[in-house]
Formats: structure tokens, sequence, C-alpha cells
């Protein structure tokens, strides 16, 4: 064999060797590949939902720098008032979005103060220069390592529904991998030079998917996107601290209080069915909490034409629902104070024209006659006299027991412990009251005298009307800057279940509540009654 021949394979020897070489590294480049087109997918999926949930939300929402600038909002924001991205990019600035410069500087001061601002009432200028009113909330948040704030606008002077349909907002982006070539160097670099690209792209893609999950997952509000059948996909956070993905694939309507859950299917049926958006409330049991009540905004999410998924964003408002029941209760206890009021009143109209008016007309006319008769002698004069002067007498009475029956002159006089024992004299015929006061004080304050005195003269007047008891009890104890007033019978008792036809018991627990303390009442048919009430010695202003 030739030398030249011998050198000629081994060069052929060498270059399979190097074929064998690039086509590892090719498949390991290719394997590469593959994965960044995976990773690729997956983030450029998740990156989509959080850019959808944010753009596409039907509440408005922004994110601006700590001195204003505005960095990003979506569509809901600017619908309210008018304008357009291009108008929003130009203004540049959220505080040119407030009507009135003071509604900012409040907003701000309370921002300051707490960290954060829930639902607070603004009014922000429109386009055409006019106002409508929103709730702004605003919480911290940190982009692209700047802090900043993430703030959610909701109209609520129009509360008009969001759009129909949500649109893809991202088009999917695809790479075309060249003809495989001979040249297997020319494909390796080509193949390194993509990877290159696409490690690049997949870093873009994290740090724009980890921008939209901090805004989502940092809103104020629970944000939740569901299916038809209401299965939770997903869920930014909960209100006891738990881990919000453990209650992805559970039901909403395993929430919903019973008599909610048929409302709830026809909001559903309106999203699913009619693509409309809706505002509801419902009431919730959540656990370890109780029963919630909640505004929600829910409106459809629209892909490739269907709606398989809704995003609902949800408030808490139990706390207002507590305070509208309370105002109602009060509207209506307010009520029956002003009729209870009116009829004690006409009851002192009556007493007076039935009474103390009677004895006066009496003894005037007495008076008069005898004024209009100056011929009797003195003997018969005193016998005249004395019927009007009777009269007169009466009347003095009776103007003492309607004076005593308004406010006791002995409430003024001696305070409440000899108050007491002058209504045990009032009321005590055919009965034995025993009366135990244990009181340092000599007097107390004077709304709280009067308090306890109109709760004893209605407790004692029930006994003695309604219980048929034959002995009462009256302690009066005073003990750590309190004072109790207990009255407690051994008659015939009543079922606390049973409405109350009067407003004595009901006005009983509202003196001890408007004076700053509680009233209880312990009853039950044949076992007697006893009220305790328990004041605070200082007096509520």
């Amino acid at each position: 064999m030739s030398e030249s021949t011998y050198d000629q394979r081994e060069e052929v020897q060498r270059l399979h060797e190097r074929i064998a070489e690039l086509e590892r590294a090719l498949g390991e480049s290719q394997a590469a590949a593959e994965e960044l087109r995976r990773k690729d997918a997956a983030l450029r999926e998740s990156e989509e939902r959080y850019r959808a949930l944010f753009e596409n939300a039907p509440t408005g929402l922004g994110v601006a720098s700590l001195d204003g600038t505005l960095l990003r909002f979506n569509r809901a924001m600017l619908e309210p008032g008018g304008y357009t991205e291009e108008d929003a990019r130009q203004i540049g600035n959220v505080a040119q979005f407030y009507y009135d410069p003071a509604d900012r500087e409040e907003a701000l001061a309370i921002t300051r103060q707490q960290g954060y601002l829930r639902q607070h009432e603004v009014r922000f200028r429109k386009q055409d220069g006019g106002a409508y009113h929103a709730l702004l909330s605003l919480s911290p948040i940190v982009v692209d390592g700047h802090r900043g704030w993430l703030a959610m606008v909701q109209d609520i002077s129009r509360r008009k529904q969001a759009e129909d349909a949500l649109k893809k907002a991202h088009q999917e982006l695809e790479a075309r991998v060249d003809d495989r070539t001979a040249n297997l160097q020319a494909a390796n670099e080509r193949l390194e030079r993509e990877i290159q690209a696409r490690a690049e792209v997949e870093a873009s893609l994290r740090n724009s998917e980890s921008q939209w999950r901090t805004l989502v997952q940092n809103a104020p509000d629970m944000i939740l996107t569901v299916n038809r059948g209401g299965t939770i996909l997903f869920l930014n956070r909960t209100q006891t601290g738990e881990d919000p993905s453990a209650a992805v694939g559970t039901s909403v309507f395993g929430l919903i209080t019973e008599e909610d859950r048929e409302r709830l299917n026809g909001y559903y049926h309106t999203v699913f069915d009619l693509g409309q958006s809706v505002i509801y409330e419902m009431s919730a049991n959540i656990p370890g909490l109780g029963v919630h009540w909640y505004e929600a905004r829910m409106g459809p999410i629209v892909r490739d034409g269907r709606i398989d998924t809704a995003i609902a964003i949800t408030t808490d408002i139990t706390e207002r629902r507590l305070a509208q029941d309370a105002l109602r209760d009060e509207q209506q206890l307010l009520k029956q104070l002003l009729k209870q009021q009116e009829v004690d009143r006409q009851l002192i109209s009556y007493e007076i024209h039935d009474g103390l008016v009677q004895y006066i007309t009496g003894a005037l006319m007495r008076l008069e006659a005898l004024s209009e008769d100056v011929e009797f002698p003195p003997q018969q004069l005193a016998v005249n006299f004395n019927p009007a002067i009777h009269l007169l007498r009466d009347s003095i009475r009776e103007a003492r027991r309607l004076i005593t029956g308004l406010r006791p002159p002995i409430l003024d006089e001696g305070g409440i412990v000899p108050s007491i024992y002058y209504l045990i004299g009032e009321q005590g015929a055919g009965r034995t009251i025993e009366f135990l006061p244990q009181v340092q004080d000599a007097r107390f304050a004077p709304a709280v005298e009067s308090a306890l005195f109109r709760i004893c003269q209605e407790a004692l007047t029930n006994a003695v009307r309604h219980s048929q008891a034959r002995h009462i009890e009256i302690e009066l104890v005073q003990h750590d800057g309190q004072v109790a007033l207990v009255i407690r019978d051994t008659g015939v008792g009543f079922d606390l279940r049973r409405p109350a036809k009067g407003f004595g018991l009901q006005g009983i627990r509202e003196r001890a509540r408007l004076m700053g303390g509680c009233a209880t009442i312990e009853s039950a048919p044949g076992k007697g009654t006893t009220i305790q009430v328990e004041l605070p010695l200082e007096a509520p202003l």
C-alpha cells in the first residue's frame, strides 16, 4: 500500500469522526432547542393568562410609579372617562385624571397613613371635561425593580356592564426552523444562534409573566376564574391566608349559601350563554370565618369565539351589610320610640284633662258662683268655700302625681336609692318587695340615675302587673366602675321566644345600650323572671 493511499484513508477516518462528532452535537442542540421550545410555550401560556386577566378584567386596573407616572392600564380604566390609549399616554400622570385635586390629596393622605387604600370614593375627569364617580383602591407593588402603585378603579356612576367578550391581546409567536442542510457545521451554528435567541425570549417572557403574576396576586380584591360548572380554575388569594392553590378544583357553589345558589345559576347563564357581564351580591360560608357577604363583578373570557371560562373580582362587603342592617334596626327602634313617646304624651294629656283640669274647673265655677252672690252670711260663706278648697287641694295632689310620674323630685333630691324605696312604697301593696342596696357613692351621674330609675320602674311595674308574684327582690350593686341593677320575681314567668306585645322589655334593653351598658332578661313559664342591667358609672356623651 502506497503512502498516499494510507494518508487518504486516515483523512477519511478523521472526516467520519468529525461528522459523527457534529451529529452528536447537533442532536444535543436539537434536544436543547426542543426543551427551550417547550418552556417557551409554557411561559407564553402563563404570560398570556396573567396578561389576559389584567387587560380583560371588567374593573379598571392600572400601574403607576410613585411620582404618578402612568405605566400600565387596561381598557376598563379608560372607558368610563371616554379616553383612548393615546389620550392616556399623552396625559402621562394620574394627577391629571382627578376632577378635583382635593380628592387626590385626600386619597394620598389616607394611603400614606395606612400604606394602602380600599374603595375610596373619588371623582375622575372625563375626556369631555365632565366628571364621573368611582371607587379607588391602591396597593403597593414592585415593577421592574421600582416601587409603584397598583390601582383598581370601579365606575359607580353608571355601573355599566363590561364588554360582552374579552379579546385575546397577544399573538402567538412561532419560529420556523430552516430545512436541514448537508452542511452539519452550518446547521449546528444556526441551532446555536436559535438557542441563544430563544433563551433571550424566555428571559423576556419570564420577566413579563412575573410582572403579570405580581399584578394579579397583589390586587386588593380576590380574583378568580371559573368554568361553566363553577369549578375554580385560578384564585389569586384567600381571606384566611391559606394557599389559594388548595381552592383550585373546588366548586364555588359549595361556598355559596343555599338560598343564593339559584340566583348564582342565573348569573352564570347570563355570563356563559349570553356573553354579558354581571354585578351581584352573594353570601358565602367561609371556613373559619363564617358567613360573609361579597360583591362580585363577573365577565366572560372569550377564546376562539367560545366562552368556557369567566373572571370574577369579589369584594368583601360584610361590614357594609352589617352597618346597613344596624342602621335599619336603629331606624325601626327610633320609630318605636317616637310612637311610644306620642302615646305617653297622649296619656299625660288625658290625665291632665280628666283630672287636673276638671278639678281646677270645678273650683273655678264654685268661686265664680260665690263672687256673684255676696249676701251669704259668714257661716254659709265658709260652707260654700269648702268644696272649692277641696277641689284645689285635689288639683295640687293631681299635679304632684303627674310630676312624680314624669320625674319624681326625690330622684333629684336624694338619688337613686331613696327613689327605689319610693317606687317600692308606691307599688308594694299586697306583696313583699325586698331591696338590697350595696353602693359606695351616695349619688351617681344624673343620666345614670335617671336610666336606673326608669328601668327599675318599668321592671317593677311589669312584675306587679303580670307576674302574680308575692315576693320581689331588687339588688343595686356598685363595683369596678359599674353599677348593676337586678329585679327578680318568683311569679309565673313567660316564654322569651314569643314576641312581646308592648315596648317595655325592648325599652329596658335600649336604655341600657344607649348608656353604654347591657341588659339581660331570663324567664320561662312557671320559673319567674330575672332582669339584670349593668351600666358604666361614667355616662356616655
